[in-house]
């Protein structure tokens, strides 16, 4: 069985320490560790943040955690065949995402492409085909969905399907941020039912009612998009494959500057030639993950044995 393992997980404002600022190439170098620590062959992440690139922060992770991040480009001669460019997808908002893999496993050239602003993305997706000796080809796909408009989500999620479906013959993983809850009601409960309301929460939630004041007075959790992506065949492999008993466990609200209750928005989304081939879903809590960052990195394993295709 060839497996191969695909993490996720939002570093919260990862950045290019300043000189001699001390503290942030400690907090950069533990990320590392961290990362390190998952054993997973790939890692998607978000919250690469620069005023301009995220090239130079997935290079320099990925130089601390011994992974690559370097895409093929197309040949077009010999001289060619070492051309290549770092996997971050730039977001016009300054909070890029990219992917990481490990030695071993390649980029098929000329796979790699990038998307942002042009099709009206808060952040970034990106999506790139990674083959090893011991497995078939598979799509990997990192994003981050808008963190305040819940109608751009929506269409952030359609986006999604369609770039997804660009590859519908070969398995897609995708990991990411969802920034909005799940569409399983089961696996998932509403965190915000019976909760006091504040301001924040309207970026979160659909109120259902308002006061003649203007004050909302019911309202529940925002799970159109994830339902969107759901319908358009991506599905959410840890819901899926979730035989409880219980809900899943969160992956944010333990931060002090969350304000939000605890809930599960980072997950892992697999095509139906991926999700088939899932054989265990992880979520990774430990103390230092939680302290680094307000997420906690997620993790899928599938068997990508070309046998199987």
């Amino acid at each position: 069985m060839a497996t191969v393992t695909v993490a996720s997980w939002n570093l919260l404002d990862y950045k290019m320490p300043r000189y001699r600022d001390t503290d942030g190439e400690k907090r950069n170098r533990r990320i590392a560790e961290v990362i390190r620590g998952l054993g997973a062959d790939v890692v998607l992440v978000q919250e690469l943040v620069s005023p301009g690139s995220g090239t130079a922060l997935l290079h320099g992770l990925a130089k601390d955690t011994g992974m690559d991040c370097y895409a093929e480009l197309p040949w077009i001669s010999e001289d060619d065949a070492f051309a290549g460019t770092v996997a971050a997808a730039d977001a016009r908002t300054g909070y890029h995402t990219g992917a990481l893999w490990k030695p071993g496993f390649a980029s098929v050239p000329g796979t790699f492409a990038t998307f942002g602003a042009e099709i009206g993305l808060w952040h970034s997706t990106a999506t790139i085909t990674l083959t090893s000796e011991e497995t078939g080809p598979f799509v990997v796909m990192p994003f981050h969905l808008d963190p305040f408009d819940p109608s751009r989500r929506m269409t952030e999620a359609q986006q999604l399907v369609r770039i997804a479906a660009r590859h519908e013959k070969l398995p897609v993983i995708g990991g990411g941020d969802n920034n909005c809850e799940a569409a399983n009601e089961i696996t998932d409960p509403d965190p915000y039912r019976g909760r006091p309301w504040f301001p924040k929460m309207i970026h979160q939630v659909i109120v259902t009612t308002y006061s003649p004041e203007g004050v909302p007075l019911e309202w529940e959790a925002d799970r159109r998009p994830a339902r969107i992506l759901a319908a358009g065949g991506l599905v959410d492999v840890a819901a899926h494959r979730h035989t409880g008993p219980g809900p899943l466990p969160p992956t944010a609200g333990h931060h002090p500057d969350d304000p939000f209750p605890h809930r599960r928005i980072d997950r892992i989304l697999a095509n139906p030639a991926a999700a088939t081939r899932v054989i265990d879903c992880r979520t990774h809590p430990s103390d230092e993950a939680k302290e680094l960052s307000d997420h906690i990195p997620v993790s899928v394993t599938i068997d990508l044995s070309p046998s199987r295709s």
